[in-house]
């Protein structure tokens, strides 16, 4: 309602304006004042133009013009250095921000926060300078297409009987952790309701919720799921970035003045020379891996469309992906190695 006010306000007064700028005999100073104000025109114009003796046609096209300039002006000055429209120079950024995260786990300040966490505040920082843009087609191909493709390479070791056996007291910890996050999420919404979101308020906190339990691919599955609209998403998705790089910078560095433990020090190196990180990156493999993906996401994907399950098609592909690696552990375990270093560069 206010904002349909001030458009027929503003129609009205550019009416007016109309009429003073075509009639300019007619009228008193005071309302050729206000129609130079309408046209966002100062009092002393450089247009060296003669509002009693200037033909109106013209003077009304160089108004206009001059109001074009300024538009296109203001345009330029808060459009990105990268525009949306460029998917070239938006894959390059995407990439080379991925890129440069896995770089800074060799450093000394990368090592401590993480490539993914480096990553998070450079794309941040890259956003609000005005380097990238806030929306672009290719944040939605991301979220579509190579999340999606990252599930099944990051689950091909997921074999239950293994992981049933080898977690232990890691399982109830998990458990416990995931009751907390949905506890402490109603207790969040009830005191900060997020009313600005309208409907999407609740779906927003049920995706942060899940995303503190499973990752980002819980996110974007239960905001599928949801029908959560892309403007909310992608502020949760922001907000979530911002407030999780100023926790885990902070929890780094609390951590960082703690001794690792000797112990667990050396049976990681001795359990990393038979991982096989830091070899080649197998191409057979690796091109197995990724194909296997695509089928299973295919199928995920086919599934959900089935049996109508709205936005269930990350839960699909996750479902297969775990019993195929729980039926044929051999077959799918060995594409684990290549599997998790293709997800790393899609997830990064």
């Amino acid at each position: 309602m206010e904002a349909s006010a001030c458009f027929r306000h503003s129609a009205a007064t550019s009416a007016r304006a109309d009429r003073t700028l075509l009639h300019p005999k007619k009228v008193p100073n005071s309302t050729l004042h206000q129609a130079r104000l309408s046209y966002n025109i100062p009092l002393k114009t450089d247009l060296s133009l003669n509002l009693k003796g200037a033909n109106s046609w013209s003077l009304r096209t160089a108004l206009n013009s001059e109001r074009r300039r300024r538009i296109e002006a203001r345009v330029q000055l808060n459009s990105p250095l990268i525009p949306p429209t460029d998917h070239w120079g938006t894959w390059t950024a995407l990439l080379s921000v991925g890129a440069f995260g896995i770089w800074s786990e060799k450093t000394k300040v990368g090592s401590v926060l993480s490539g993914a966490l480096v990553s998070i505040l450079v794309a941040l920082a890259a956003s609000n300078l005005g380097l990238v843009a806030y929306e672009a087609p290719a944040y939605h191909v991301v979220n579509r297409y190579l999340l999606p493709l990252a599930v099944p390479l990051l689950l091909y070791s997921a074999d239950l009987r293994r992981v049933m056996a080898s977690t232990g007291r890691l399982l109830i910890a998990f458990c416990l952790g995931s009751v907390a996050t949905v506890i402490g999420t109603f207790v969040a919404f009830l005191v900060v309701p997020m009313r600005s979101l309208g409907q999407d308020s609740w779906k927003i906190a049920a995706a942060l919720m899940s995303r503190h339990i499973g990752g980002a691919v819980n996110y974007v599955a239960v905001s599928e799921a949801l029908n959560v609209s892309p403007s909310a998403l992608t502020a949760g998705l922001a907000a979530d970035n911002l407030i999780c790089a100023i926790y885990f910078t902070t929890i780094f560095a609390l951590a960082s003045s703690i001794p690792p433990e000797i112990s667990t020090a050396n049976e990681d190196n001795q359990m990393e020379p038979e991982s096989g990180h830091g070899k080649g990156l197998p191409v057979l493999e690796s091109a197995t891996a990724l194909a296997l993906s695509c089928v299973i996401c295919t199928a995920g994907m086919y599934l959900a469309k089935i049996f109508s399950f709205q936005g269930g098609g990350i839960t699909c592909i996750t479902a297969l992906v775990v019993v195929l690696a729980t039926l044929f552990p051999s077959q799918i375990g060995s594409l684990a190695p290549a599997g998790e270093a293709l997800a790393l560069i899609l997830m990064q």
